[in-house]
């Protein structure tokens, strides 16, 4: 499938016009147009459609696959409403791979079972800076640390800040400093550091669910 059929039918679903569409995905309408006229959509633009409507199946974009949505959450055979056992899956809190204002926690909306898997919560990426380790849709099962002491390198965290910041990335080394510098595996975003002091949890990343 080529990008212009793509386009056309991203268009439909989501607005109805190339204004519309671009509005809810963040581009001017001739960026929109430019992408039709080309019949390519660059990986920026695929980016802020999956950003906007994180149902749209990444393969769709790359014309890999004809299916425009998919399953955002996991199945219902990993899910057990209101069972007391598993870990509490929060539907509507992100653990959102890239930054974003944390909000407050909601109610668990069901819990996941899975034998042998020890975590304490269940939460949905959303976003695309940890691509392609992590997808937008995909959710992540966390375990928190004490400690940022307790951090070791190459792995992945959860991390969340004093400004009420939540991101998933990866540290890949230690600084024994004053700072903590945070990495995305997609190349287009670059890392950034923030200050160890600043950090008020920390939850490895030990566990990825994802629908295909």
């Amino acid at each position: 499938m080529d990008a212009k059929v793509i386009l056309n039918k991203l268009i439909a679903k989501y607005g109805g016009t190339q204004r519309a569409f671009a509005d809810a995905i963040g581009v001017s309408q001739p960026t929109v147009a430019s992408w039709l006229a080309k019949n390519g959509i660059p990986r920026g633009g695929k980016m802020r459609i999956v950003e906007a409507f994180p149902e749209v199946d990444m393969a769709f974009l790359d014309g890999k696959s004809g299916i425009m949505v998919r399953e955002t959450y996991p199945q219902q055979r990993y899910i057990h409403p209101l069972e007391e056992m598993g870990a509490p899956f929060y539907m509507n809190l992100p653990a959102t791979a890239g930054q974003t204002f944390a909000g407050d926690y909601d109610a668990e909306a069901e819990r996941i079972v899975i034998p042998g898997m020890v975590v304490d919560a269940y939460l949905p990426v959303k976003g695309m800076s940890m691509h392609p380790t992590l997808q937008n849709g995909d959710t992540v099962g966390v375990k928190a640390l004490k400690s940022v002491d307790r951090l070791r390198p190459n792995d992945i965290y959860l991390v969340m800040t004093t400004d009420n910041e939540r991101m998933i990335k990866r540290i890949r080394e230690i600084d024994r400093g004053e700072m903590l510098t945070l990495y995305s595996d997609n190349p287009d975003y670059p890392p950034f550091q923030v200050q160890k002091e600043q950090v008020c949890g920390v939850w490895n990343v030990v566990c990825v669910i994802r629908n295909l």
